[in-house]
């Protein structure tokens, strides 16, 4: 946490939000709790984001642990969690696996963003994003997603709220539209 809150302090105002994008990272990491980010959470297939199909997305949900394939991953879940459909309602399958398939209230992620997400856990990762030149196309409205990203994903885990959400919007919103009022004071 000193590292961070020290690291933070050094930065220059562009690095600020990235700087505690990372830091909350690592203190989820530290925490046991980082996000699956190199893996599909559901299906375990390596994840690589496609930066020539400007409409790829990736789904990312706090419940599943990280990120997964939209259509594949959804399948293996109904396959995993429904009984099959001519069991009756007395057998073994539909005792061990629920009707319904839980929500998973994800996002979905660009190419972007899901290739910063797996490039936090390198401990240089900041320094090295300010030292490349031109800076990655990472804009602040990227930086304020994957912030909102692991806000959802912290307050998930830690079953709290995170009363200094309102602090990081006011202070990084560029726009109305980039403000999120989800948060509790």
């Amino acid at each position: 946490m000193r590292e961070h809150l020290s690291r933070l302090e050094r930065l220059p105002a562009l690095a600020i939000l990235p700087g505690l994008v990372h830091a909350t990272f690592h203190l989820l990491a530290l925490a046991g709790l980082p996000p699956q980010v190199q893996r599909c959470c559901v299906t375990q297939q390596l994840v690589v984001p496609d930066f020539t199909d400007p409409e790829w997305r990736i789904g990312f949900s706090a419940i599943a642990g990280g990120v997964f394939y939209f259509l594949s991953a959804l399948e293996q879940l109904k396959s995993e969690h429904l009984p099959p459909r001519n069991s009756g309602s007395n057998s073994s399958a539909a005792q061990r696996f629920p009707q319904k398939i839980p929500d998973l209230h994800y996002v979905q992620l660009s190419a972007i963003e899901l290739d910063i997400l797996q490039q936090l856990a390198q401990a240089s990762f900041i320094e090295e994003w300010l030292q490349s030149k031109p800076l990655p196309l990472a804009t602040a409205g990227v930086w304020l997603s994957i912030e909102r990203v692991f806000r959802q994903y912290a307050q998930y885990h830690f079953d709290r709220p995170i009363r200094s959400a309102v602090l990081i919007d006011a202070c990084f919103a560029d726009s109305p539209s980039l403000v999120s009022h989800d948060a509790t004071l």
